[in-house]
């Protein structure tokens, strides 16, 4: 699959996803932990109150409650948030307030044991609050931070790039671009750019010297043919076939006179050119 966005900022999405993903787990995680730990504690707190009150209204007395708590025996006078509740630990919502309930059947009558949620709601409201905003906070943090880590990590990739693209590295003398980088994978990448400019080097060299001395083993030969001509042009004994003949060689011999001139001059061209940049 083909990405068309830079490299910086897939990196930079991918971490920030991740990080909203840990931290959405994260705070997930706490909140129900926090569910589970509340309904543990209030849950063990109503049974072990739950006998002592039974037993009171057992015996006609009424209950020895806690501040906000209320008890309910069967469904007569029942408020209509107590009511279609599953036996054991429930958290209902009326308008004004919500509730801790323990529901337990006694000889298939059932009482509620209610507590009203008054600073343990608050608390509670807080806690997520707090949650909630470490969660944002992490992915703001995580923004900041990507960005941060991702100049540094890209910062050598640009670096190798802009010294690719400077054309002044296809001189022979131009130091390597392995040089300046550690040996990871920028280090590595590097090192095969090398490699292939040197072997471009050398095939440039090759193709240079290879023009430069053909053309130089060619001119010697060349003007002995061209004499050669011009003096057997010069007698006039020959007949006019054998002087175009001749005429005909000495115009090729010129052809490929001038050909090895511009190959001479073309590689003369490219020795003078790294001359004078390396000078620069």
């Amino acid at each position: 699959m083909e990405f068309k966005s830079p490299l910086s900022q897939r990196i930079l999405i991918s971490f920030i996803l991740l990080t909203t993903v840990v931290s959405g787990l994260f705070s997930f995680g706490i909140m129900a932990a926090i569910n589970l730990v509340k309904e543990d504690l209030v849950t063990a707190e109503f049974n072990r109150k739950f006998p002592d009150i039974l037993v009171d209204y057992e015996r006609g007395r009424t209950p020895k409650l806690d501040l906000g708590t209320q008890f309910y025996s069967g469904t007569e006078g029942l408020p209509y948030y107590l009511q279609d509740l599953e036996p054991g630990f429930n958290e209902v919502k009326s308008e004004q307030s919500s509730f801790h309930v323990l529901m337990r059947k006694e000889q298939e009558r059932p009482f509620y044991l209610v507590r009203e949620q008054t600073n343990s709601g608050q608390h509670e409201n807080l806690l997520q609050i707090t949650v909630i905003a470490g969660f944002f906070l992490s992915v703001i943090a995580s923004l900041i931070l990507g960005i941060m880590m991702i100049r540094r990590i890209i910062a050598p990739v640009k670096r190798l790039t802009d010294q690719v693209h400077n054309r002044e590295k296809l001189l022979l003398d131009a130091p390597p671009l392995s040089s300046g980088y550690t040996n990871d994978e920028v280090g590595r990448l590097a090192q095969a750019f090398d490699r292939t400019i040197g072997m471009l080097q050398e095939s440039l060299l090759r193709e240079s010297l290879f023009t430069s001395d053909v053309s130089h083993e060619l001119r010697t030969p060349l003007m002995v043919i061209k004499s050669s001509c011009e003096l057997l042009i010069a007698k006039d004994q020959l007949d006019n076939y054998t002087r175009q003949r001749i005429d005909t060689i000495n115009k090729a011999t010129r052809e490929i006179q001038e050909l090895v001139d511009a190959f001479l001059t073309l590689a003369r061209g490219k020795d003078t050119e790294q001359e004078s940049a390396s000078l620069t």
